[in-house]
This record gives C-alpha cells, structure tokens and sequence, in this order.
C-alpha cells in the first residue's frame, strides 16, 4: 500500500511516495509535486507500476498507459511516443561532429533506404519492430537463421 508523507524538516516543498518496489524494498521517492491530489496521482502511478513489474506482467505498453493516465489527470503532457523516422533523425543528429562526413552520408544513406523500404504508414508508428508483424514488416523471428535438411 502507498502512502503520500511531507519531510518534517520544511527543507522539501514536494510530498513524497512511499511504497514498495517489485524486489520488496520499501521506498521514499519524491513527487515532484506540492498539491497533494496531484501527489497522490503520481504516487499511484508509481505503485501501480512496480505492480506490474512485481506480477511479471509489465509490457512497455502497459506501462506507458498508466504513466500517461497519471500525467493527463495531473494536467501535465503524455510521454513522448517517436515514430521510426523521428529516432532515426535523433540519433543521426547526435552522431554529427562524432564521425567522419563520408561516415554521416553512409547513415544518411542507410536511413532513407530504410524509410522507404518501410513505406508511409510503419515510418510513422513507434514500435513496429517487434515480435508481432505489422505494417507488413516482418518480426525478427522472420530473420533467424532457418536449419534445413540437405538431401
């Protein structure tokens, strides 16, 4: 069960959640937040969480969820949810200044070769490489190594 304290010595504006992680260890973690209703929100978001990962049933998905309900009834913005296009650019971006220029083309290159070979729709959406095929794109199964007999 969580519960929502304030530090006794005044030195923190921001109420704190104290609850219990998957491993069983009993936790104080900040809010970040003054008004109790809102602690209280993210405090719950906490705890439900570390259900989750204590039930074995935590998935990324689901995770996301109750973080976004949390943060939409506190009035803050949901996570950040980036297509594949949107990484992609990201990571390019980080890697300028970091590689020779040639280097840059070659990942410039590769990306829009693989932009394309996804197509619109799944250069859009944020998590279609997964075990699940969507968007046509085949899962990473589909590219393990196949043992067939020779006759």
């Amino acid at each position: 069960m969580a519960c929502l304290v304030k530090r006794q010595n005044g030195r923190s504006p921001f109420w704190y959640c104290c609850y219990t992680t998957s491993d069983g260890q009993r936790l104080k973690k900040s809010t970040k937040q003054t008004d109790r209703a809102k602690a209280w929100e993210v405090c719950v978001a906490m705890a439900t969480a570390e259900g989750a990962i204590a039930s074995g049933s935590a998935t990324e998905g689901q995770l996301r969820k109750v973080i976004d309900s949390a943060l939409e009834r506190i009035g803050e913005r949901k996570l950040d949810e980036p297509t594949i296009k949107q990484q992609l650019d990201t990571w390019i971006g980080n890697k300028e200044g970091a590689v020779s220029e040639a280097t840059m083309r070659a990942y410039q290159h590769v990306r829009e070769l693989f932009l394309q070979f996804l197509g619109p729709p799944c250069a859009a959406a944020s998590a279609i490489l997964q075990e699940k095929p969507r968007c046509g794109v085949p899962g990473p199964s589909a590219f393990r190594r196949q043992d067939t007999e020779h006759g």
